[in-house]
């Protein structure tokens, strides 16, 4: 029993030895050197790099055969290949020479016996920074006079061996003319009478050399201001977004001699003081003085298109003097055009004395209807037309209020007005002898639980109509249906309806089903891409006995082709369109005949919201 314990101990004493050495090179067999996979960079000869700014990362790995675990460094060697110094521990070393010299860095992997090693060669060149020196400057002499008034340049030629790297600096006595700049040279203008240092150095970032002027300033100052400038005149500019202005040349000293600069500024409000002129805004390109007295003209832009701005201009001498404040004018800036013609949604006619106006902006039409809004401003959104000129007074017209979105510099807006009919064939008052009531609810454009208020109508008259010949109980029924179309053609005076012999090419097909005993209804088969219709269908059934086709054809071809023209029912018995009961009459009702009329004017698809009802 003891020495089965005692095996069953020492293979367990084996199996612990075999497994704590499962990683390492087994004694039985030849060890297998590791075996480079990687490295980074690719060598081994490297481009050269500068000391002490430049830095190598190194990176490299290892498998080892045996699976024996593998250790890292990197070293320096010799030619010999001998261990220089050891430099670091790990696969991965970023590496910064200090000292110019010929490098051999090795990286090498090694398990407990063996070690395999990836050579990079590399030259360090070491940086030499030798100090600027000022070998030439501009004005030559380190004492100077200057006149009150004048302009100085200050120049500095420097040798260097890294001149990309030089910065110079400027200053006037404490005042900063130029802070490390790259260009070697400054401007300075002495407007007052004294003793100024001037000095100017170069510097390399870690040497630097300075020259030094005194400047003796004399002279009388230029006191004399240039002439206030009191003749300001302006327009809209050429272009959006720009003005035009126009005022006489001021001089040097009042009106002598010719001035240096203008200044022009704008402002939202008038420029009458100082303060004001500090806080207006500059604009570019005002043109250089011409001879006192003379024409000076500009355009200014980069403006709000179509808003009020207030501009004032001043003259500097080259003194700096600048003239008094002169007049500070008003005026728009150039904006939108907006243009088109308003007419009769029923006759076509042009409508002349219609107000058309945006923006606080209006026109009124000429005897052809044309009219033109200008210098409208770019977040112009609505236009509003208006044929009455006394306030709550009716007018001929509904007026209309039309958004506009997506403007350009310049866009066009034709205007179709609905005529203020009087609804005369109701009989009940459901629409309260309100026209306006009684064409939103015939065209769907109610508002109502949800209904739009865009009208999609056909995007071309007349209609073609596919009427094939087709006779029930005796009677001609395709000549009741061309009775019908005639009848809305004849008083609405449009052209609504044409008959076609091809059904495939026809907007609108009649089809006879004398199968079930249905309502007589319009289909709508397909639509345009905008919304209009492209194909419809009148089905008609002649079993139908409670509408039967022998008797009352004509009147319910009427109907059915007032929904062809995109109309609703009707609430009131006296019109053709009424629904939900039989319609009393056989053609349409003048209601209907004025609405119909109205569509036929208006634009293809417009919004019913359009058009107000005072």
């Amino acid at each position: 029993m003891r020495k089965a314990t005692g095996l069953i101990i020492l293979g367990l004493v084996l199996g612990m030895a075999f497994q704590s050495c499962i990683f390492q090179t087994d004694p039985a067999r030849p060890n297998s050197p590791p075996v480079i996979k990687e490295s980074y960079p690719e060598g081994p000869h490297l481009p050269d790099i500068e000391v002490p700014v430049d830095s190598i990362m190194f990176s490299f790995t290892a498998e080892d055969p045996d699976r024996d675990e593998i250790s890292y460094r990197y070293v320096r060697v010799d030619n010999d290949g001998n261990v220089i110094e050891v430099l670091h521990h790990g696969p991965d070393f970023v590496y910064k020479p200090t000292v110019g010299d010929n490098y051999h860095l090795q990286g090498r992997a090694r398990d407990h016996s063996d070690f395999v090693a990836v050579d990079w060669y590399f030259s360090a060149i070491e940086l030499h920074n030798d100090p600027p020196v000022i070998y030439w400057y501009l004005p030559d002499k380190d004492s100077i006079t200057a006149l009150i008034g004048s302009t100085w340049e200050f120049r500095m030629s420097v040798e260097d061996d890294h001149p990309e790297d030089l910065r110079y600096s400027y200053y006037a006595g404490s005042e900063p003319i130029m802070i490390e700049g790259e260009i070697s040279y400054a401007q300075y203008r002495f407007m007052e009478n004294g003793v100024v240092d001037v000095t100017g150095s170069v510097w390399d970032g870690e040497y630097g050399d300075t020259q030094s002027w005194v400047v003796r300033v004399v002279g009388e100052p230029d006191t004399i201001l240039p002439a206030r400038i009191t003749d300001l005149i302006g327009w809209a500019g050429p272009e959006p977004g720009t003005i035009r202005l126009q005022w006489t040349a001021s001089g040097d000293d009042d009106m002598e001699g010719r001035t240096d600069h203008y200044l022009v500024k704008t402002h939202t409000i008038p420029v009458l003081n100082e303060y004001d002129w500090n806080e207006a805004s500059q604009k570019n390109g005002a043109p250089a003085p011409g001879p006192p007295g003379t024409t000076e003209e500009m355009v200014a832009g980069n403006l709000n298109p179509g808003t009020w701005l207030f501009v004032t201009v001043r003259a500097v001498d080259d003194f700096g003097n600048m003239s008094q404040l002169g007049n500070c004018i008003r005026l728009i800036v150039r904006g939108i055009d907006a243009d088109g013609y308003v007419t009769d949604a029923v006759t076509g006619a042009a409508i002349g004395g219609i107000v058309v106006s945006s923006e606080g902006i209006a026109d009124t039409t000429s005897s052809d209807g044309y009219y033109k809004l200008v210098n409208l401003p770019i977040y112009t959104h609505l236009i509003g037309i208006r044929d009455e000129h006394v306030i709550g007074d009716q007018g001929a017209y509904y007026n209309v209020l039309i958004p506009v979105s997506d403007i350009n510099w310049h866009f066009r807006k034709d205007i179709a007005m609905m005529p203020y009919f009087d609804l005369v064939s109701e009989l009940h008052g459901t629409y309260d002898g309100s026209f306006y009531m009684f064409f939103r609810y015939m065209t769907n454009t109610r508002d109502y639980l949800g209904r739009p208020t865009i009208f999609w109508n056909w995007n071309h008259y007349p209609v073609t109509v596919y009427n094939p010949p087709f006779s029930w109980e005796g009677v001609d029924i395709q000549n009741l249906a061309r009775i019908a179309m005639n009848a809305w053609n004849d008083l609405t005076g449009c052209d609504l309806f044409i008959e076609t012999s091809e059904p495939d090419a026809a907007d609108v097909e009649i089809i006879y089903d004398t199968e079930d005993e249905l309502k007589h209804h319009v289909v709508t088969i397909s639509s345009n891409e905008d919304g209009t219709p492209a194909k419809k269908q009148i089905w008609i059934h002649p079993i139908n006995q409670r509408a039967p086709i022998q008797i009352r054809g004509r009147r319910i071809f009427a109907h059915e082709l007032g929904h062809i023209l995109q109309l609703g029912h009707s609430s009131d018995l006296g019109h053709l369109m009424v629904g939900g009961t039989a319609p009393m009459i056989d053609d349409p009702s003048l209601d209907e005949i004025n609405l119909v009329r109205a569509l036929f004017g208006m634009p293809t698809i417009f919004d019913a919201a359009w058009y107000i009802d005072e």
